[in-house]
């Protein structure tokens, strides 16, 4: 019976396997023979290649990443190598370099001009940086779908394409040819960091954009459509009246103009100065403009943000279910690969998970290694199965802080001072909510002295501040005292406020330290930040802020590679067309004052123009900082138009499509997208505080005692001592017979865990976590993963099965 029950769960293993995609029954074998003969038991070894395919396997499903390799010792290893940090980050740092060129390029940034060919040897370097990583994905995938995935096609595009530009542009430049020379691969320059591997996250938000674009487009042309049929009425009812606006130009004479008017108005910027000559003629007219303000603002604008949060939440939701279902497939031939045949089921031993930490986190405590097994070995019966095991990334992930349980130096320089009844009363009291609070009080005292300008209390403040943090200091110790954040930053701050009185006190003829003092108290006031931080009603929304801080960096990188690339198109279409040297300054001429050739931004066309007139010289693209300083006023919106006019009167009213399409790019849609993620991100992070992990994993510090404050090395020791030497040996071994393995390796090396206030998970985690509690243990999603309207994801699914026989031999599998 035991035999037919191997079989059939061979058997159906092997099937799922291959309706999924991974190995086909063949390759199965060729893994690991073994299983035909199910000869597998809990004390065979795990040869290396399977070792690395597991723990390769179990990185990429804790990682969130989607790589594909060849199954073979060599390509195994070149994998690995592939993904170690010192080469990520090298790629990151070049790509980042080559951004930052444009900085010293023409025209660069004042004072920091280069040659053209010093920058190039920098980016020459930065390309064979790239062909190199290029070149080391081949050498593992070239038998797997290197070709086919269009990131390596591009990434190799953009190479060539900016090397022979490089050397076209030598040409030109040597040869001094009457030719205007031009970077145009600049432009592309973005497109490196997006499509590195690294660039997971940021490519997935772009294809998300790409997705929600057609469902929005609707809405968006409904919206053009409804500014051009106000424009017709526009030009209707005011173009006739011969009305002028305060420039003394025609009014709603010309249908563009007009159209464009509109628009901006949806933005509110020209608001009500657009409407002020007709309502000077007629305050009836105002109407118009309400009634438009209400249908496209209000009404339109509102439904475009609903119609971009619906569609943003649809395919993250598909990109959620891919990601878990690419997840879960992940840890499955990872089981697959260590699993062995025990008590009638496949389980993963704890010497085998012992096997893979090794492996997967080599840096970790033997310590946290058997916290994670205690947390996934439920049944406590020394394996694990393949429910459990698809817990393994969520668990690895789970953020435990270890605390080096260590006696502090007081008490072990001056044991009998430091445990007096005096010194553990002073403990006491500095381990007491009211120190905390009345520091706190301090803190907001001294922020009103500071307010109302009152320096006498200043040495007082500095007093008391140095005496707590001394005493803290004495009851924590310093390696603890140390550990916080906000006890670093007092640290520096008073210590550093101390010295400047000091150096005030004696020497009398500095004067900055006074101004030096004033800062680092006001630098002490920030502390009130963390007090807020504890009042229940604010601790929810400055978490949730926190939390979902660094998820919105992808979001963050995602508009300044749009920044970036309209940066570079607006230097080279308006470039030094406006200057920034003497925009207002009068020369005296013949004894009479006349205006200076640069006094109108350096261009006659903006003469009695609102972009001269409110002072805007500065706001050019002759350079690429004052490029993003524009685009960011261009994003915030207000007086939008008048920088889109000073650019119209220098060149030509086909200007206002470079401004018009990134407002509609970049705020209409990007930014509407960005809400709808804030929102999505708020609500989950608002709603859930701890996950079911980190439940398990709180409860199994607090039964087992390692949690920091349990068990305290000075009641141990305390304990021992008190013992008689012939009896300490044989009660010691009798405790540590009745710990579990975590307990021992706890009390051996003085290690302790405790749990963060709150774990940094973004919204996908969360998200994935959600999704996968609906699943059941065995399903890994659809045969065709298209059908989650993800086909770029749907390849990546697909990525383990190889294209050649292997003749390697692995012992475990199914």
């Amino acid at each position: 019976m035991a035999a037919k029950g191997e079989d059939e769960v061979s058997r159906q293993v092997k099937a799922q396997h291959r309706s999924v995609g991974f190995f086909s029954e063949t390759e199965l074998v060729q893994i690991d023979p073994g299983n035909e003969s199910h000869g597998q038991n809990e004390d065979s070894e795990l040869n290396e290649t399977g070792l690395l395919l597991a723990g390769i396997l179990v990185n990429e499903a804790r990682l969130g990443r989607n790589g594909y390799f060849e199954i073979a010792p060599k390509e195994l290893r070149l994998y690995k190598s592939y993904n170690k940090p010192v080469f990520r980050v090298l790629v990151y740092f070049c790509s980042w370099i080559i951004l930052c060129l444009t900085l010293f390029e023409t025209p660069a940034v004042p004072g920091l001009s280069l040659p053209y060919w010093a920058t190039m040897l920098v980016e020459y370097f930065c390309l064979f940086v790239f062909t190199f990583r290029l070149f080391h994905v081949w050498c593992f995938a070239a038998g797997v779908k290197f070709w086919s995935d269009k990131k390596n096609v591009f990434f190799l595009s953009m190479v060539v394409l900016t090397f022979l530009d490089m050397i076209m542009y030598i040409i030109f430049k040597e040869c001094e040819l009457p030719v205007v020379t031009v970077r145009w691969t600049r432009v592309f320059r973005p497109l490196f960091l997006t499509n590195i591997s690294e660039g997971r996250q940021l490519r997935r938000a772009f294809r998300n954009i790409r997705k929600t674009l057609p469902d929005i487009a609707n809405v968006l042309v409904l919206l053009l459509l409804l500014i051009g049929l106000f424009s017709l009425l526009g030009t209707k009812l005011f173009g006739k009246r011969k009305l002028k606006d305060i420039h003394g130009n025609s009014y709603f004479t010309n249908y563009w103009d007009v159209y464009f008017r509109l628009y901006v108005l949806t933005t509110t910027a020209n608001n009500p100065d657009v409407m002020m000559p007709a309502y000077d003629n007629n305050p009836w007219s105002s109407l118009f403009f309400v009634i438009f303000i209400i249908v496209c603002m209000y009404i339109f604008i509102s439904i475009f943000l609903a119609v971009v949060y619906k569609n943003y939440r649809k395919h993250l939701k598909n990109e959620i279910r891919a990601s878990a279902y690419r997840k879960r497939r992940q840890l499955r031939q990872a089981f697959d690969v260590l699993k062995v045949w025990c008590d009638e089921k496949w389980v993963v031993t704890e010497k085998r998970w012992q096997t893979l930490m090794e492996e997967v986190c080599p840096k970790w405590s033997t310590a946290r290694v058997a916290l994670l097994w205690q947390v996934l070995d439920s049944n406590n019966d020394g394996k694990i199965g393949k429910k459990d095991f698809l817990m393994v990334a969520d668990v690895l992930n789970v953020k435990v802080i270890e605390v080096k349980d260590q006696v502090n130096l007081f008490e072990k320089f001056v044991p009998r001072i430091y445990n007096a009844r005096l010194s553990a009363k002073i403990r006491v009291f500095v381990c007491h909510t009211y120190f905390v609070y009345f520091f706190d009080l301090v803190i907001f005292v001294n922020a009103i002295f500071i307010a109302v300008e009152q320096n006498d209390g200043e040495i007082f403040f500095l007093a008391i501040f140095n005496l707590e943090i001394i005493l803290k200091i004495y009851t924590y110790g310093f390696k603890r005292f140390f550990s916080h954040f906000w006890n670093i930053f007092d640290f520096l701050v008073i210590v550093s406020a101390t010295l400047a009185l000091i150096i005030e006190s004696s020497y009398e003829s500095l004067q900055s330290s006074q101004s030096v003092l004033d800062f680092l108290m006001v630098l002490r006031v920030l502390r009130l930040v963390k007090v807020l931080g504890t009042i229940k009603r604010f601790q929810v929304i400055i978490g949730t802020v926190m939390q979902i801080g660094p998820a919105m960096s992808t979001y963050g990188a995602i508009m300044f590679v749009l920044f970036y690339i309209y940066a570079i198109i607006g230097m080279e279409l308006f470039g030094n067309l406006i200057k920034t040297e003497g925009s207002h300054s009068p020369a005296v001429n013949n004894g009479t004052n006349s205006k200076n050739l640069t006094e109108f931004c350096g261009n006659i066309n903006l003469k009695d123009s609102d972009f001269y007139e409110d002072r805007y010289c500065n706001n050019n693209f002759n350079d690429i900082l004052r490029s993003f300083k524009v685009l960011f006023d261009l994003m915030v919106v207000n007086q939008w138009h008048i920088i889109t006019q000073g650019y119209v009167r220098v060149t030509s009213k086909f200007a206002r499509i470079y401004f018009f399409s990134f407002h509609l790019l970049c705020v209409i849609v990007v930014l509407n997208i960005f809400v709808a993620f804030i929102l999505e991100a708020f609500m989950l992070e608002y709603s859930i505080t701890h996950g079911k992990i980190e439940t398990v994993f709180s409860k199994k510090i607090e039964e087992t005692g390692i949690g920091v404050g349990m068990c305290p090395v000075k009641e141990r020791a305390a304990s021992i001592l008190n013992m008689d030497d012939e009896n300490s040996e044989t009660i010691k071994d009798q405790q540590r017979s009745s710990y579990t393995t975590v307990e021992q390796l706890a009390l051996e090396t003085g290690l302790r865990f405790k749990m963060p206030s709150q774990q940094k998970k973004n919204a996908d985690l969360i998200l994935q976590e959600m999704f996968e509690d609906e699943l059941e243990e065995d399903d890994v999603g659809p045969k065709d993963i298209e059908d989650l309207d993800d086909p770029d994801e749907s390849e990546e699914l697909m990525k383990y099965r190889p294209k050649r026989k292997l003749t390697f031999k692995t012992i475990d599998g199914d």
